[in-house]
């Protein structure tokens, strides 16, 4: 019974990697209105009220890397809410944007100084570095 239940635990998720890589392999052929549509949608699944699905979206926009930079104000969004899982995912989508998630910095800044938020820290730092990686400029002045 055990081995079965694994079982199809394991199935379910290579379906839901199938799915996401099946949809980031068109997100990547398509137009930039039809990645613009996407990237709308998945940032409507941010504010869902279902947490898989919250969760599913925040994935989506971290497979996307750099190219989700407009749902950088909605993952943050995401930051504020109650469920860690949505939030480690944020973070996660954060850092794959990358630098293109520059905006967030300051809002990651203050997650870092929150010390009811320290289980997010790990991931802020993460984020952190990657919107900070950049090609000459510097974001903060000494």
């Amino acid at each position: 019974m055990e081995h079965s239940k694994f079982k199809h635990s394991w199935m379910i998720t290579m379906k839901k990697l199938a799915a996401w890589a099946v949809f980031t392999c068109l997100l990547l052929l398509t137009s930039p209105a039809a990645q613009a549509e996407s990237i709308e949608t998945l940032i409507k699944g941010l504010k869902s009220e279902n947490p898989e699905q919250r969760i599913q979206a925040a994935e989506a926009l971290k497979e996307m890397g750099p190219l989700a930079a407009p749902a950088v104000p909605a993952l943050l969004e995401s930051l504020h809410g109650k469920d860690l899982a949505v939030q480690h995912e944020a973070l996660a989508a954060l850092e794959k944007i990358g630098p293109a998630a520059h905006s967030a910095v300051p809002e990651l800044v203050k997650l870092l100084e929150n010390k009811d938020k320290a289980r997010l820290h790990s991931g802020a730092i993460d984020a952190l570095g990657a919107a900070m990686v950049t090609t000459g400029r510097r974001h903060f002045r000494h």
